[in-house]
Formats: C-alpha cells, sequence, structure tokens
C-alpha cells in the first residue's frame, strides 16, 4: 500500500517551529554569556618573592570595631561620694583662757591674745633687779610673788642675800636669803624673769646666754613643773648714755635680747618680747617715760602689767591656771 505524501502547508509549519525553537535557544545561550562577562573574574595574585626568590609570607592584621561614641543628649552622671569631713587643725600651745594659739614656735615673741582670768598669776613667782622691784611696787599685779632687789645681777643673785626670810636674828634684825632659795619656799607653775640691765658692760651676749642658761637650770631642779617665761629687758631711753653711762644704750640690751630668743628656742621656754612693747617707733623709751632714763614713772609699770595680760601662752595639755 502506498503512503501518502504529507501537504506542503504541514511541513512548512514543522520547519517555522523549528526555526522558532533555534532562536529561542540562541537567544538564551546569549543571555548567559552576556552575565558571565558583567561580573569580574578573580585573578589569583602573585606570591611576593623576596630578591632570593624565598616566598614573603604576610601576617594578616586584626581589625578592631570602633568603639561606639556616647550621645551628647545622654551625658553619663557620675554617682554621687560622700564629702570627707575636715579635721580640725591641731595646736600645741593656747593662750591664759585655753583659747588656740596657731603656728607658734620657741624662740618667737609670744603673740597677742587677751586674758580674762584673773587666776593666771597665782602660781607665778617673778625674778629680777630693780626694774621688777618697781613693777612689784606700782604695776598693781596681784597673786603672784615677787623676788627682786636693786642692782642685783646673774653674777650675784645665787650668793646676794636680799629677800627676808621673816625670821628675825639673836639682835632682833630680820634674816635675808637670796632670791633663789627664796625661790626654793615653793612650788610654781610659772617663772618670769628679767635680768640684763647690771650685767650690761661686764658681760659679753654670749656669756649672758650662758650664765643665765645655768640660772635657771640650777632654778628649775627644785620647780619641776614650772614654765619659763624670759623676759625681754625693756629699752632705756636715749640720755641714759649720759646719765647713767655709754654702756646703758638699746643696742646692748638688743643684744642680750638676741641671747634670749636663742636660748627660748633651744630649752623650750617662751620669750615675752616686752622691749617691743614699751619701746617707741624709733627703738627707745619713749620720752619722759622715765624717772632717771631707765625706771619707768608708776604708769609706765602699768603699761608693763597690760604687755603681759595680753601675751599669756602655755602649752595645749598644761591645763593649770
Amino acid at each position: 500500500m502506498r503512503k501518502e505524501k504529507a501537504p506542503k502547508s504541514k511541513i512548512l509549519r514543522h520547519i517555522v517551529s523549528f526555526a522558532v525553537v533555534l532562536a529561542a535557544a540562541a537567544c538564551i545561550i546569549a543571555l548567559n554569556n552576556a552575565a558571565e562577562h558583567s561580573l569580574p573574574v578573580p585573578h589569583a595574585s602573585p606570591t611576593p618573592v623576596a630578591a632570593d626568590h624565598t616566598p614573603i609570607t604576610f601576617t594578616p592584621i586584626e581589625t578592631v570595631a570602633p568603639k561606639p561614641t556616647m550621645s551628647a543628649a545622654a551625658p553619663v552622671v557620675p554617682e554621687a561620694s560622700a564629702v570627707p569631713t575636715p579635721s580640725p587643725t591641731p595646736f600645741y600651745f593656747t593662750d591664759g583662757d585655753g583659747d588656740p594659739i596657731y603656728a607658734y614656735t620657741y624662740g618667737e615673741p609670744v603673740p597677742e591674745n587677751e586674758l580674762t582670768s584673773e587666776d593666771w598669776w597665782n602660781d607665778a613667782v617673778f625674778i629680777g633687779n630693780s626694774l621688777t622691784d618697781g613693777f612689784k611696787k606700782y604695776s598693781g599685779i596681784k597673786g603672784a610673788d615677787i623676788f627682786a632687789a636693786t642692782s642685783i645681777s646673774v653674777n650675784d643673785i645665787r650668793t646676794r642675800k636680799v629677800i627676808p626670810n621673816g625670821t628675825f636674828d639673836d639682835e632682833g634684825l630680820p634674816v635675808y636669803i637670796t632670791i633663789v632659795d627664796a625661790v626654793k619656799r615653793k612650788q610654781y607653775g610659772k617663772i618670769y624673769i628679767m635680768l640684763g640691765l647690771n650685767e650690761l658692760g661686764l658681760l659679753s651676749n654670749e656669756e649672758y646666754k650662758d650664765k643665765i642658761d645655768k640660772l635657771l637650770l640650777d632654778i628649775l631642779k627644785n620647780q619641776p613643773n614650772a614654765v619659763v617665761y624670759l623676759e625681754s629687758t625693756i629699752p632705756v631711753e636715749t640720755d641714759a648714755v649720759f646719765s647713767h653711762g655709754t654702756k646703758f644704750n638699746n643696742d646692748n640690751i638688743r643684744g642680750y635680747n638676741e641671747m634670749l630668743k636663742e636660748l627660748a628656742a633651744e630649752r623650750e621656754y617662751f620669750y615675752v618680747d616686752l622691749f617691743s612693747g614699751l619701746a617707741d617707733e624709733e627703738g627707745n623709751l619713749p620720752p619722759d617715760f622715765a624717772s632717771d632714763d631707765i625706771h619707768p614713772y608708776p604708769e609706765g609699770y602699768k603699761t608693763w602689767l597690760a604687755y603681759l595680760v595680753s601675751h599669756t601662752i602655755r602649752a595645749a595639755d598644761d591645763n593649770r591656771s
């Protein structure tokens, strides 16, 4: 049986379909090639080598992430800490009423303060020459014992018997003892001493200091609880060099007083600067302040006492009056 030939129209349709398929396949292949060429192809970097052709290796660097920054809108408020309580300022000295005296050093003049207690002088003794004897008579001081005599000096204060001891000899005359022996009869809390007038021209500054030092050490053997107050010798009027001799001048007195300051620093005594308390602007005893250019009038002794009252001091742990 003879096969029938397909009509020409049918064959044409098959040819067109085949062509469409080929065209579609070609488009797909073209799109794939375009995609591959649009992406970069990594290439292996050549390995670096040294001059001797030895490969060089590199240690990778570790990258550190940046720290986050704080926003200005949200500041961090530190926690409140306790405020320390300030320590009180230490002090080692007080005035006669017990009020603190700060920043004092032995050898310096006792600073000015105000004494209101009337008991300060009850355990005090004053030792001195005719100046201190005038102080006893005219200052108005109460409560203190005062042993003084005209012309007494550091040279003879241990030997001259000038203080009546309250007894009488067989002939009914008063018996006298030395100032040093008089002080021994009682215990004192404060010893005020002023010499240095009758020694002028006789002792050098160093000799005067040495003899005052030995005198006080001798006295303190029997006064273990006493505090020493070195009173500077007071100034004289300028005419004293004419009425009493050239040795009685304020330059000489200042020299002795400097020795007292040194002694106060060395032995931890208190230096009471009566010289400055009574001197005028030129460093002399004011004119017409003294009857004989040296010894003050009664009002001058009251000024002396007023200075002592306003310049008291003692160690802070000393609770005696």
